[in-house]
């Protein structure tokens, strides 16, 4: 059977405009995984002032972070995907970060490599090597699946 070609005469190319659609969320879907990631670092948050830090420049310096990141942090004016792996890092390797808030980075971490934020395989990927995680669940459920194919 021929593959359908488009008024050109290219085929396959109706086929290749529409793959994209298939792949983008829908825009409540993505509001929704927003919201989530913002709940989440709003959590990030109330832990640093449960911890006793409540001004910016002492949750800044908890942070490891200039005051301008944080309060972009903590704000959730991401306009994009959220904190980057880098970001993240000085969090994480910020000596006086309270433990329950190096808690919920952990969690927020854990939910993005997951893909609960509504990001792609790519970025998702790219994000956990840049972490230092390595491999994402989507990573391990492919390698269980070629280990059942084969």
């Amino acid at each position: 059977m021929k593959s359908p070609t488009n008024a050109l005469g290219v085929p396959g190319a109706e086929q290749a405009k529409t793959y994209g659609k298939f792949r983008q969320l829908e825009p409540a879907t993505i509001a929704e995984a927003k919201a989530k990631q913002s709940i989440k670092i709003r959590e990030f948050e109330v832990a640093l002032r449960r911890a006793g830090l409540i001004a910016l420049d002492e949750q800044a310096r908890a942070l490891g972070l200039p005051r301008t990141t944080t309060w972009k942090l903590l704000k959730g004016s991401y306009k994009t995907s959220g904190p980057s792996a880098v970001i993240i890092n000085r969090i994480l390797c910020a000596p006086r970060l309270p433990l329950t808030a190096r808690i919920k980075i952990l969690e927020y971490i854990q939910e993005r490599v997951s893909g609960v934020y509504g990001h792609s395989k790519s970025q998702l990927r790219r994000f956990s090597i840049r972490i230092g995680w390595g491999r994402t669940p989507i990573d391990e459920d492919r390698t269980a699946d070629s280990r059942i194919a084969g």
